[in-house]
Order: C-alpha cells, then structure tokens, then sequence
C-alpha cells in the first residue's frame, strides 16, 4: 500500500494519512508518535478488526543526529493508532525501513522490509529486541502473507520469495 500524504512545502514535509472507511465514507485517522510525524512514511497495513490493526514504515527522521532513519511500528487499538516501536538505522545504513506486515487473527505476525529487517509481532506487541537485519546479506522483503500462526511467505528483491514455517524462514526462488 502506498502512503497517501497532504501535498506540503518543502519545508513541512509530507504528513502520513491513514484512512478509515465505514461502507459510506473515509475518514483521516490521527496517528500518535513519539516526535511529530513529518517525515513519517506508512507502507504496510494489515487490520485484524474495523478497530485493532498495524502500520509498518520509516521515518526519515531529519538533518539531526538525534533523529535518525528508523523503521516504524504503528498499532491500531480501540480505533487509535499509536507508534509502539521505533528502530534506530545501524550506523552506515541510509534507510532502514519496514515495508510490509501481516497479522493472523491471534494478532501474531511478522513485520518485513530493508535488508532483510524482520521483526516478529506476537499478542499485541512487537517482541522486545527482535528487530534483525543483516543488510548486506540479505534482499529487501516488500510483501508478506501469513496463511496461519505458523505459516506464512514473502517477497522480495532479484525474485526472492522466503517461507516460514514456524521455525525460521527458508529461501526459495522461482
């Protein structure tokens, strides 16, 4: 899913926009984060009900060093969307983005993106420390499909496609 944004100047940045529809009209959502949410870009969106999902993406921070790139976690809880986690670049690494994510009814799924960036999201919350990334190894993952809790692919760069299977994922081309 692409991130629909206000058109802004260039000194505002672009403002993310998630978007509720009810059967009859779209709403704009508030997203609530830890510092403003310019430079907040949204990718991926699954939703387990109307009002209990997650938004994955980066934030590209700004010019600071006290801001770096980092990649986001979103949740929707009770219809209101809050950042539950926010993961630093390692140093060198320009973007470090989640590009995907996908929930099982339990709410357990996994968030996907840049070099291999996989964080495992498990009863409401990403788990603790699981943010794994090694960049020069492995592609970026942009679509993910979880057919069970224990079941699930992905997509990524130069025809990659992964398969998880409860205990780990395995590489698999075309």
């Amino acid at each position: 899913m692409r991130q629909l944004s206000d058109a802004g100047s260039a000194d505002q940045g672009c403002v993310p926009i998630l978007l509720h529809f009810d059967g009859i009209h779209w709403a704009q959502q508030a997203i609530h984060t830890d510092t403003s949410p310019i430079g907040l870009q949204i990718a991926g969106l699954a939703m387990v009900s109307p009002t209990d999902g997650w938004a994955v993406g980066t934030y590209l921070g700004g010019m600071s060093p006290a801001y770096p790139p980092s990649a986001v976690v979103v949740r929707c809880h009770a219809g209101s969307w809050i950042e539950v986690a926010r993961y630093a670049a390692p140093a060198g690494v320009g973007v470090f983005a989640l590009n995907a994510v996908a929930v099982t009814a339990k709410r357990d799924g996994w968030a996907l993106g840049t070099g291999g960036l996989h964080l495992r999201l498990h009863g409401g919350g990403p788990t603790p420390d699981t943010a794994q990334s090694s960049v020069a190894a492995q592609p970026n993952l942009w679509g993910v499909a979880m057919s069970s809790l224990g079941d699930g692919w992905a997509v990524g760069d130069h025809g990659t496609i992964l398969r998880y299977h409860g205990a780990g994922c395995n590489a698999y081309t075309p």
